[in-house]
C-alpha cells in the first residue's frame, strides 16, 4: 500500500516539485475532486494525466519543461486554445533574451484570475506584443548621439515607453505618406531622418522626449475630419455618436471597423480579440477620440465596452491601461471627465445602438459575400414593420446604397427575388434600386412568380394562412393583404430613394 496517498497527503507532497510534476499534480488534483475520490494511486494518477490535451501541450513544448505547469494553467483556467499555446511558445522562444523585462514570469500570469481586468494569457501576450514593439522602434534610442542614448536610458521606464510610442507615430506617418526626393540631390527625405538629424541638437532625454512628442503629434494623421471621413466610408459599420469641441464619439460594430478606425490604440481587441469584446452577442463598444489632447496622450483614445446587461464591462486608454470609473456607463464616462452634453448622446444613444448592432452583426456584414448579404436583407424585411422602425430601415437602406448597389449583377438580384419572392413593399422598393431599369417582361415574370407563391390553391400564403389562421404568421398576413400594393410599386419602378426613405 505504500503506492496510496490519501489526498492531502498527495496535495502536500513535496517529492512533486519539477514543473512537470506541478502540472501532473494539478491535473490529478482536478480529476479527482471531479470524481469525489479520496486515495490518490498511482493509476488515478495515470488516468488524469492520460489527457490528449496535457499530451498535446508536451508535444508543444519540446523540451521546454520548464513552462509545462503554466501551459497547462493557461489551457485549463484561462480558455487557451492549443493555437493560442503555439503562438506563445513561439513568442518565448523569439524573445528569450527579453523576458526578464516582464512584469511577472509566466507562470505568476498563469496563476492570475485576471491581470487589470483582462484575461492573462491576452494580458501576457499584450507584454509580448509591446517586447516587439519596443524593438521595432527602438531606432528612437539606439540612432541618436552617446550623450542623448545615455541619458535617456536613465529615463524612468514610462518616459521611454512615451518615446516609443511617439516612434511609432512618426514611423505609420511615413509609411502612410512615402519618402520625399530630393529634385537637387535624389536623396530621399522622412520624418524618421529628420528626427534623427535634428536629435544632435539634444543631450537631455526628458527635453528629447517632449520635443518627439511634438513632433508625432504634428506629423499624425488622426485629425478628425480625416477620422470623421473614415469612419464614414465604412457605414454601417460604424456610427458616429457625438462630434462637437474636439471630442469624436463613435460606436464601433464590427471587429473590421475597429481596426481600420482605431489601429492607433495598443488594444487587444485590434490584435484578434475583438470576440472577446465588442463582438459579443449585445455588447457595444464606444471609442472616445479627444482631439484636444497630443496623440501621445493615453486618454487621446479610450475604448469601453458595455454588454447587454448595460453595465460596463471594461475600459481602457491609448496605451491599454485599465481605466474603468463604474459599471455604470454613465458615472463611468463622467469619471473620465468627459462633457456632460456628450455623455447624455451616449446614454440617449444606447437602446438604438443595441438594435442596429445586432442588424449589422447577424447580417455579418464586414465578412458576408454581396449576394449573400442581400438574401439575409431581403428575408429581415419580411420579419419587422419597417414603417414603425425607422432606424432600422435607415441602416438597411444604407447597406443597399453603400455596399450592394455597384457590387450585384441584375441575373443575382433577379435569381434571389425569384427565389423568395416580393413580399412587402419594402423589398418591392429595394428591387426598384438594385435593378431600376427592369423590362416588362421581368416585370411579369416577377409578378407571375409572386401570384403562385401567394395564390396557389395547395400551397400559396393565402392557403396556408386559411388552414393555421392569420395569427400564426402575421407577416404572412401583412404579405398578402398588400399583394396589390407590391404589384404597383414592381410596376411603377418606385424605390426607397423616390419616396424619400
Amino acid at each position: 500500500m505504500s503506492g496510496i496517498l490519501n489526498f492531502s497527503q498527495w496535495a502536500s507532497s513535496t517529492v512533486l516539485n519539477e514543473n512537470v510534476q506541478a502540472a501532473k499534480r494539478e491535473l490529478t488534483k482536478r480529476y479527482a475532486e471531479k470524481h469525489g475520490i479520496e486515495e490518490i494511486t498511482p493509476e488515478i494518477e495515470q488516468k488524469a494525466i492520460d489527457n490528449k490535451y496535457y499530451a498535446k501541450i508536451r508535444e508543444i513544448l519540446k523540451g521546454g519543461d520548464g513552462y509545462v505547469y503554466a501551459f497547462t494553467l493557461f489551457h485549463l483556467d484561462h480558455r487557451a486554445t492549443l493555437g493560442d499555446l503555439e503562438e506563445l511558445y513561439k513568442k518565448i522562444k523569439e524573445n528569450s533574451g527579453s523576458l526578464g523585462s516582464l512584469p511577472m514570469s509566466v507562470e505568476e500570469y498563469a496563476k492570475q484570475e485576471t491581470v487589470n481586468g483582462v484575461n492573462p494569457f491576452e494580458a501576457l501576450m499584450d507584454q509580448f506584443h509591446n517586447i516587439e514593439e519596443r524593438r521595432k522602434y527602438r531606432w528612437i534610442i539606439d540612432k541618436v548621439n552617446g550623450d542623448l542614448r545615455r541619458s535617456i536610458k536613465s529615463m524612468a521606464p514610462e518616459k521611454i515607453d512615451r518615446l516609443f510610442k511617439a516612434a511609432k507615430l512618426i514611423d505609420e506617418a511615413d509609411e502612410e505618406a512615402g519618402d520625399y526626393i530630393d529634385p537637387e540631390t535624389g536623396k530621399p527625405s522622412n520624418n524618421r531622418i529628420s528626427l534623427l538629424k535634428k536629435s544632435n541638437a539634444f543631450n537631455d532625454g526628458d527635453k528629447f522626449l517632449v520635443w518627439v512628442e511634438e513632433m508625432a503629434d504634428g506629423v499624425s494623421n488622426s485629425e478628425i475630419s480625416a477620422k470623421v471621413n473614415a469612419l464614414r466610408a465604412i457605414q454601417p459599420e460604424a456610427g458616429i455618436i457625438y462630434n462637437k469641441g474636439g471630442y469624436l464619439v463613435m460606436s464601433v460594430r464590427t471587429e473590421k471597423a475597429q481596426k481600420e478606425l482605431c489601429s492607433i490604440a495598443n488594444w487587444c481587441i485590434n490584435r484578434g480579440a475583438w470576440g472577446t469584446y465588442g463582438g459579443r452577442t449585445g455588447s457595444l463598444q464606444f471609442n472616445i477620440f479627444n482631439f484636444n489632447l497630443m496623440v501621445t496622450d493615453p486618454m487621446h483614445i479610450t475604448g469601453t465596452t458595455i454588454y447587454a446587461s448595460g453595465q460596463v464591462h471594461t475600459a481602457h486608454d491609448k496605451n491599454d491601461d485599465y481605466i474603468q470609473k463604474s459599471t455604470d456607463p454613465e458615472k463611468h464616462f463622467a469619471g473620465l471627465g468627459y462633457p456632460e452634453d456628450l455623455i447624455t448622446s451616449v446614454m440617449s444613444s444606447m437602446e438604438t445602438e443595441y438594435t442596429i448592432k445586432n442588424i449589422v452583426a447577424d447580417l455579418g456584414i464586414d465578412t458576408s459575400k454581396p449576394a449573400d448579404l442581400l438574401s439575409m436583407l431581403v428575408k429581415s424585411t419580411y420579419k419587422i414593420n419597417l414603417d414603425v422602425e425607422e432606424n432600422i430601415r435607415n441602416i438597411i437602406v444604407g447597406i443597399i446604397r453603400d455596399q450592394l448597389s455597384t457590387k450585384l449583377s441584375k441575373s443575382e438580384v433577379m435569381e434571389l427575388y425569384m427565389k423568395f419572392g416580393v413580399l412587402s413593399t419594402f423589398s418591392a422598393k429595394i428591387l426598384n434600386v438594385l435593378v431600376p431599369n427592369m423590362t416588362d417582361e421581368e416585370k411579369k415574370k416577377l409578378l407571375d412568380n409572386n401570384d403562385r407563391m401567394i395564390n396557389d390553391p395547395g400551397r400559396g400564403l393565402k392557403a396556408i394562412l386559411a388552414r393555421m389562421g392569420r395569427g400564426a404568421y402575421p407577416q404572412l398576413a401583412k404579405a398578402v393583404d398588400t399583394e396589390e400594393e407590391i404589384k404597383d410599386i414592381i410596376s411603377s419602378g418606385e424605390s426607397i430613394t423616390s419616396v424619400g426613405f
